[in-house]
């Protein structure tokens, strides 16, 4: 086999001038409630499993909950305080708390969102009451609250979600309450019957919206009512009445095509027969496909982690993802972030065993989300990944730019990049005299 002069040229030029190029990573904000109780930055969460570089953000105070979490700039992240009635702003490098919001009217706990323009975040948990949180994000952020019919669970990281637009969607425990920009008011409420508000997710391209939902047999049990917050879910058929034994559930996702109105109803999909639900939902940023971590009441019983092909309503389409090697499975996931690149995904929350939070590991996924194709690792988080959430960060929050460096003579290029320039045009230019000579 040959090699041109000119390729063996290009290709040195090119090792010369790339050498150095930085890569840019997948950035990732992790809150472990319940295990750690620790607020996360994972620069580059895909380099170095299980073990990959995490700072642990300095400066939460004593007692605090780090739960619900989003990425808000270059440098800058929310964290919801479980139970605490205040949300951190941080930044994450250097990993630091910079500012305290006090949020009466939401107490830290359920979920907590950012809008695709980042000029608000919506939070709720417990209480049939959603805060906004107006940008700038600081320590006087102004408030507002919207009522709800009904409240997300205290437990429940991810039921809101937008769409490109800026539409909000709401899932609680009595459907999806949809909210359209300035966000001052509830324009109207989808019912859904489900024991459960299942995670929500609107695919990229605006075509659809998938929630999660449970119902059960021979009782058809209602939402349940949380009697004070709690990091952790109650069991799923918990609530079967004295006398009624061997109760199950159908488990599965609940298909809106968009754009929503007030008279829009869903596809219901059934997809698992088990006393457990699709808590961690979220699509692809390509659209083409949901990963969803399962919650489930018995430990080991179903597989908690799955994926399915857009348009989502193909039962026969659903793949069981595997776990690593020695991955202790057990409940489950309650939270899931996908990369803005589509490339990796984690799953987190319900680091339960025993009833007890027993220091788990999170799932980390690299695409494809395929049962053939997907490699599956653990993630050891600092304490164990709790109860909390993960968020990526979006599309256009690029790494903060590198330190300022002293200035360059010019030329600005290296001296063995110049001196291998140098041998190249020489070489090149010695070949075409040799051609010349030889004609």
């Amino acid at each position: 086999m040959s090699i041109t002069r000119t390729a063996l040229v290009g290709g040195l030029l090119a090792v010369a001038f790339c050498v150095g190029a930085p890569t840019v990573h997948a950035r990732a904000l992790v809150g472990t409630a319940g295990d750690g109780n620790l607020g996360l930055f994972l620069p580059t969460p895909a380099v170095g499993l299980p073990n990959p570089a995490i700072q642990q953000i300095a400066g939460f105070p004593a007692g605090a909950q780090p739960h619900g979490t989003a990425i808000i700039g270059t440098n800058q992240g929310l964290v919801a305080d479980f139970a605490n009635s205040r949300v951190f702003l941080v930044s994450l490098q250097p990993a630091q708390v910079t500012a305290t919001l006090p949020t009466p009217g939401y107490n830290g706990s359920g979920t907590l969102a950012v809008s695709p323009d980042r000029s608000v975040a919506l939070a709720s948990g417990f209480v049939a009451q959603l805060t906004v949180i107006r940008a700038p994000f600081s320590a006087t952020s102004a408030l507002s609250q919207i009522q709800l019919p009904a409240p997300i669970a205290s437990f429940a990281t991810q039921n809101i979600d937008f769409d490109a637009q800026g539409r909000a969607y709401v899932r609680h425990t009595a459907g999806i309450s949809v909210i359209d920009p300035p966000y001052q008011a509830v324009a109207f409420t989808l019912p859904l019957n489900s024991l459960r508000g299942g995670g929500i997710a609107v695919s990229p391209d605006g075509s659809r919206l998938i929630t999660g939902y449970v119902v059960s047999a021979p009782v058809d049990l209602p939402a349940r009512a949380e009697n004070a917050p709690s990091p952790a879910p109650g069991p799923v058929l918990g609530d079967l009445p004295a006398g009624v034994a061997g109760g199950t559930a159908e488990a599965g996702l609940d298909v809106f095509t968009l754009p929503l109105g007030a008279a829009s109803t869903a596809q219901r999909v059934a997809l698992l027969d088990c006393a457990c639900y699709f808590a961690a939902v979220q699509i692809t940023p390509d659209g083409q496909r949901a990963v969803l971590g399962v919650l489930s009441d018995v430990p080991d019983s179903v597989p908690v982690v799955h994926s399915l092909p857009a348009p989502f309503t193909d039962p026969s389409a659903l793949q069981a993802l595997p776990l690593p090697p020695g991955f202790v499975g057990a409940q489950g996931f309650e939270d899931i972030g996908i990369s803005a690149d589509g490339s990796e995904a984690i799953l987190t929350g319900q680091s339960l065993t025993g009833g007890s939070f027993g220091g788990l590991p999170a799932l980390h996924l690299r695409a494809p989300f395929t049962t053939a194709g997907v490699q599956a690792s653990a993630l050891v988080v600092p304490g164990g990944r709790g109860a909390g959430s993960v968020r990526y960060a979006p599309a256009g929050t690029l790494p903060p730019p590198p330190p300022p460096v002293a200035a360059q003579p010019v030329p600005t290029l290296t001296p063995w990049q110049l001196l291998l320039l140098a041998a190249a045009l020489a070489w090149l230019g010695g070949g075409r005299l040799r051609r010349r000579s030889a004609a």
